[in-house]
């Protein structure tokens, strides 16, 4: 028999042309250099948030503590200096004005020592002496009897000296008369005005 020839052709297959790359591998030196500069930076960053937080902070707080008292425009002497009300009020930026206010002012404590709306205490605890020692801020007795009814500022003689929780006893044949109004501002920066009171013979 006679063999027939068979015209078989073989494919290669098309994809052997592709050659398989290997992924490339940072060295160790490489990765040492990529953590150092990780740090650094969070370093950096972390330096300059501990310098800047602080005083974003601080500005914050200030903002949020501004009370409105401090925009008004009172001088430092009528914080601690004692006045009564009258209808120029007691904040003048004119220092003639202000001594001639003075003046009067002391004028008008002088006559309401006589004439002055009687106050019913009998007796006073002092919570804080002023620097001349003879004028204390003062508490009276409450409902319950216990000293922290309303505050006054107690004006004694220029031979008194008051303390700290001293008790205060009105003496018999006397009588406390209000003589005008103590302006200040309390430890919370709160302006207060009370009444400023005198121990007077009856």
């Amino acid at each position: 028999m006679e063999e027939k020839e068979t015209n078989i052709k073989i494919i290669e297959p098309q994809y052997q042309h592709i050659k398989y790359e290997e992924p490339v591998e940072f060295s160790s030196k490489h990765r040492r250099v990529k953590i150092l500069l990780v740090y650094l930076g969070g370093l950096i960053t972390g330096i300059i948030l501990t310098i800047l937080c602080p005083y974003v902070i601080e500005k914050i707080t200030e903002q949020k503590i501004k009370s409105p008292q401090e925009e008004v425009p009172v001088d430092s002497i009528t914080v601690v200096t004692v006045a009564d009300e009258t209808e120029s009020g007691p904040y003048t930026n004119n220092m003639d004005n202000m001594y001639e206010y003075a003046r009067r002012e002391k004028m008008k404590e002088a006559q309401n020592e006589k004439t002055g709306e009687i106050i019913n205490e009998k007796s006073f605890r002092v919570f804080q002496v002023q620097i001349r020692g003879n004028e204390a801020l003062v508490m009276g007795k409450d409902s319950y009897g216990d000293y922290y009814g309303i505050v006054y500022f107690l004006v004694g003689g220029s031979d008194t000296e008051f303390y700290d929780e001293q008790i205060i006893k009105v003496p018999k044949g006397k009588v406390v008369r209000r003589i005008g109004t103590y302006r200040y501002f309390n430890r919370d920066n709160n302006y207060k005005a009370v009444p400023k009171i005198k121990i007077v013979d009856k």
